[in-house]
């Protein structure tokens, strides 16, 4: 029977497991498939994405190519980033990429080429691309013809206009001065070149002419423009013009001139970036013929690609299947657990029942056990509770072992407690005495620590005397400096003032020189006057009119003499007080030198005072130094006595409370002696006697009187000792 109910739960057991796995099977597909479709899914908005960006992208590639070659700068850069991205786009959807697709959480995934697909579906894509390729980079290797001669076109036809009106003008002065009628003929054709010249130049920017005409058209417009206009500004009998000589009309062409220049001198320029711009133009057109066939291309392949997306074997309807499987193997698991829990459950309460009388007679068997009986012994048989029977038996056993053993140790304890108490006492005395010493001690070295803090104190005023000494010292030094400094410089002014005295006497000596020569001069007009004179009256009365001029020359030479002479006396006065001036100064200074080397030795001695005085205050500062290190070592000194008076009087104190707790040991001994008595041993174990109550009366009424005193010293103690003696006291 047992036998059936094995291979009966055997094959319980092997559905059971059969469709567990089933359903974990079909989660693992669920997953997979969910994991598939989502990178298709990726994978297909990628493409499908990057089609539709390819498309906006070759429209937009035509659209910037016309434009820069209509001239706009802005055009070039972007024809060229969209011909990057282009590229870059459709590179990613033939050759793929790596690492593209990222699903979160560190998981990506290589993007795969299309390339084998899209030659099947698209052929002619690449070969447009490349051509279109091609078209671009020849209009962006014309960029700098291109803007060139746009900006050239913009340029002239802004001046074009006011070109033709200065020649208008140039005609109307012509017929109104009455001109050669083939000078004016020739001026008004020059505005009729000027505007072919204009319409050929915005054909050829265009890039859609017939390239020889339109140049060779061009270039003889600005040659016979040119010609004609010099000879209208200079003349030529050859063609039969006349130089303008009206200079409103030169005026005009002269500014003519100034406007034609620039177009004059790019002329070759522009005839020999013609036929680019023109190869340019043949590209413009080519893109935009291939754009719409890539736009097309483009469609069809997007086209695809969204109908391939749906075509993946892992899809939402797979998973959905998948799905419902497993929920319907998970039911069927769940219901086959809950039948097999049901037959369990009526298995387990006949089994309990069995276990429950087996359980019931041993715990009869052994009842005598709770009374202290070590006597007792448990029937071991085979069904469950025969192990368990077994185990009481040793453990009975043992526990009569512990009993013996307990018994035996409390007698050896209750010896050495009575030893212990008497040693306690002994250390109790010890520690007592060695307090009593200690707080000698702690008293002298607090008496030798406030001296040492009075002479600290006073180091610490006589360094600050010194250093207020060195400080005034320093400054007095200071000030002699600059004292000196300050007659170095007053002598060097005085010396200045001196050399330019000097100089002054110098140029005073001079101005005598100057007075002497005009002496001289005046002396020596006095005799020409003097000459005058008597030529003036050997005249007559010719010399009347002379004479008049000889009296008043004489005069002035007299008034000269008299001004010399009292310059000279000036001069002499000047150059007498330059030289006092001179021997005072020179005397200043030999008093300045003087007074810098009294000065100089001042500041010597104020040196000296202040060297004395650093060194006084470092000498001052090192006592201070030490009498204050020998006060922090008086002051450690006191702290480490008080600590170890506190730790001698706790020492005392733990001293006697471990007396107490032998004490505690004595009578915890005893109760355990009462408590081991209770058990019931084999016969020839012998019972050692309790105590008497003389004995416990004895030791609780010395444990009480421990007490007390513990009380009483808690109340004396800081809070570090009344912690210590709560602790005592608990343990009491």
């Amino acid at each position: 029977m047992r036998k059936d109910k094995s291979m009966e739960t055997d094959n319980k057991s092997h559905r059971t497991r059969y469709l567990m796995g089933l359903s974990v099977i079909s989660l693992v597909l669920v997953v997979i498939n969910l994991v598939l479709v989502n990178i298709h899914t990726a994978e297909d908005q990628i493409y499908i994405q990057q089609t539709s960006d390819l498309r906006v992208l070759s429209q937009e590639i035509a659209r910037n190519a016309s434009a820069a070659l209509g001239g706009s700068a802005e055009a070039f850069v972007e024809l060229e980033e969209s011909t990057a991205d282009f590229d870059q786009a459709w590179s990613l959807i033939n050759n793929g990429a790596e690492a593209h697709i990222d699903f979160g959480m560190g998981v990506v995934r290589a993007l795969p080429a299309k390339a084998d697909e899209i030659n099947r579906e698209q052929a002619d894509i690449n070969p447009l691309w490349n051509r279109v390729t091609t078209n671009v980079g020849q209009i962006i290797a014309n960029r700098d013809n291109i803007l060139g001669v746009h900006a050239l076109a913009l340029e002239t036809s802004q001046f074009m206009p006011e070109l033709q009106r200065y020649y208008e003008e140039v005609v109307n002065a012509l017929l109104d001065d009455n001109a050669s009628l083939s000078t004016i003929a020739v001026a008004q054709r020059q505005a009729w070149l000027a505007e072919r010249i204009a319409l050929n130049l915005n054909r050829i920017v265009s890039g859609d002419f017939a390239a020889g005409n339109t140049v060779e058209q061009f270039q003889r417009d600005i040659v016979l423009f040119s010609n004609n206009h010099e000879a209208l500004l200079e003349g030529d009998p050859a063609l039969g013009i006349t130089r303008i000589a009206d200079a409103e009309a030169r005026n005009y062409l002269i500014q003519v001139s100034e406007l034609f220049a620039a177009l004059d001198q790019q002329a070759g320029n522009i005839v020999s970036a013609a036929e680019e711009i023109f190869a340019s133009g043949q590209a413009v057109s080519a893109i935009v013929e291939d754009s719409e066939r890539l736009l097309s291309s483009m469609t069809a392949l997007s086209e695809y690609f969204i109908l391939a997306s749906d075509n993946h074997l892992a899809s939402p309807a797979l998973g959905y299947v998948l799905l419902l499987i497993m929920f319907l193997l998970i039911a069927m698991y769940g219901l086959e657990m809950i039948r097999q829990s049901r037959k369990a459950e009526k298995y387990s309460a006949t089994i309990n029942k069995r276990n429950n009388s087996a359980v019931l007679n041993l715990l009869e068997e052994i009842s005598g056990l709770a009374e202290g009986d070590l006597t007792v012994k448990a029937t071991v048989r085979k069904d469950f509770t025969g192990a368990i029977a077994d185990s009481i038996n040793y453990a009975i056993e043992q526990l009569r072992g512990l009993v013996k053993a307990i018994t035996n140790v409390t007698m050896q304890v209750s010896e050495s407690t009575k030893s212990s108490v008497r040693t306690a006492k002994y250390l109790s005395d010890a520690s007592q005495k060695q307090i009593e010493n200690i707080s000698s001690v702690s008293e002298s070295v607090r008496e030798m620590e406030k001296n040492i803090n009075r002479v600290s104190n006073n180091a610490m005023k006589s360094l600050d005397v010194a250093k207020n000494s060195v400080k005034i010292a320093s400054g007095g030094a200071l000030a002699v400096k600059n004292t000196i400094h300050g007659m170095d410089t007053i002598r060097g002014q005085i010396q200045e003032t001196s050399k330019n005295i000097k100089r002054l006497g110098e140029s005073s000596q001079e101005i005598g020189g100057f007075v002497s020569l005009i002496n001289d001069i005046a002396d020596h007009t006095n005799t020409l006057s003097l000459n005058a004179a008597i030529q003036a009256a050997m005249a007559g009365d010719a010399g009347k009119g002379f004479a008049v001029v000889a009296d008043e020359v004489h005069a002035l030479a007299e008034r000269s003499t008299d001004a010399t002479r009292k310059i000279e006396s000036l001069v002499k006065v000047i150059q007498r007080d330059i030289n006092d001036a001179v021997s005072s100064m020179e005397q200043t200074t030999a008093e300045v030198v003087q007074g810098t080397q009294l000065a100089q030795g001042a500041g010597a001695a104020l040196d000296d005072i202040e060297k004395v005085s650093k060194e006084l205050a470092a000498l001052v500062e090192e006592i201070s130094l030490a009498a204050q290190n020998q006060s922090k070592n008086a002051a450690e000194i006191t702290s480490s006595m008080e600590t170890i008076e506190g730790i001698t009087t706790e020492t005392s104190k733990v001293t006697e409370t471990t007396s107490e707790f032998i004490m505690n040991l004595g009578l915890l001994t005893e109760r355990l002696q009462k408590a081991v008595a209770g058990f019931s041993l084999d016969k020839t174990v012998p019972q050692q006697p309790a105590a008497t109550s003389t004995d416990n009366s004895e030791m609780n009424n010395e444990i009480a009187a421990k007490r007390e005193v513990l009380e009483k010293e808690k109340s004396r103690q800081g809070p570090r000792q009344k912690f210590n003696m709560e602790i005592i006291d608990v343990a009491m």
